[in-house]
């Protein structure tokens, strides 16, 4: 098994090189190898409840999970919970329906979110949840008192189970929170520029609607300079508003980066070309020049 700097490291490595969302199935694969379990999955809010992201099963991707279940009492509360599911009556079985299996020993952790360290109320908010799930009781030293043990975080941190084989998972969290603040942040985004967009395409059909009726009930309106000037000004500000809510749409799409090795001089020679031509379109006294030696790695 590696350690966690091979762990860390991989982290790393994939944040630089891949989406938020590899980012965190990269995660969730390393925290299930870490923990021993069998499988796992993460959760994050959506109304009503909680939904599944990210699983190791993707039958449950999708999923909506209620605030009364195990996840819920985990991101409500903000407490761990290690508990033999057929035995919690907080065990929400439509997991079980969808997947067709039981589940056995379930590990439910809060996510803490990365804008916890801004809060001076001292209220905890978590960016989502992280269950492992284990056939066995792979933690024999928590005495399930009636099927289940829950743990604040620095009761847990006490507790023998956390420094003998759960530690490290918690300096994984952080970049689930971090990657989930991410997604979460290009949704929202996504959607308020769509309805952004929506709404100046409308005020340019309005304003078109407008004009035409100004001139079929008073033409003499457009004989004066000034209002023809704002209606044009108007019209144009909402249609360049839209196009440009329209490439921004367009950039938010588009996150799927690919790395190969090239040669740092063709990067620079490629931009010292763009340059010169930029330049002698817009100036007659700029010169772009591109010097260099032996090749660069």
């Amino acid at each position: 098994m590696a350690n966690i700097e091979d762990y860390l490291r991989r982290i790393m490595q994939c944040s630089l090189e891949s989406s938020p969302e590899n980012l965190l199935h990269e995660c969730l694969a390393i925290l299930i190898e870490l923990s021993g379990a069998n499988g796992g999955s993460i959760l994050g809010e959506e109304d009503p409840g909680l939904r599944f992201l990210f699983s190791d099963k993707e039958d449950l991707i999708g999923l909506p999970v209620p605030w009364d279940s195990i996840a819920g009492e985990s991101a409500l509360r903000n407490v761990f919970i290690y508990t033999h599911a057929p035995s919690d009556k907080r065990h929400y079985q439509g997991i079980d329906e969808q997947t067709a299996r039981r589940t056995s020993y379930l590990l439910s952790l809060p996510i803490p979110s990365v804008h916890n360290s801004n809060q001076e109320s001292g209220e905890v908010h978590n960016a989502g949840v992280l269950q492992l799930l284990f056939q066995e009781n792979l933690f024999p030293e928590m005495e399930l008192d009636q099927g289940n043990a829950e743990f604040a975080l620095e009761d847990f941190k006490e507790h023998p189970v956390y420094q003998n084989r759960l530690k490290d998972i918690f300096l994984i969290l952080p970049n689930l929170a971090f990657a989930l603040e991410i997604v979460s942040l290009r949704q929202t985004t996504y959607q308020a520029i769509h309805e952004l967009k929506n709404k100046l395409i409308s005020a340019a059909s309005w304003l078109s609607c407008l004009q035409q009726d100004l001139r079929h009930h008073n033409p003499a309106v457009f004989e004066q300079e000034d209002i023809r000037e704002d209606l044009q000004l108007a019209s144009t500000a909402a249609e360049e508003g839209s196009e440009l809510a329209k490439n921004f749409l367009s950039f938010t799409q588009l996150y799927a980066p690919h790395f190969e090795d090239i040669l740092l001089q063709d990067i620079v020679s490629e931009t010292a070309v763009s340059l010169r031509a930029f330049a002698q379109t817009t100036r007659t006294d700029v010169a772009v020049r591109f010097d260099y030696g032996p090749p660069l790695p």
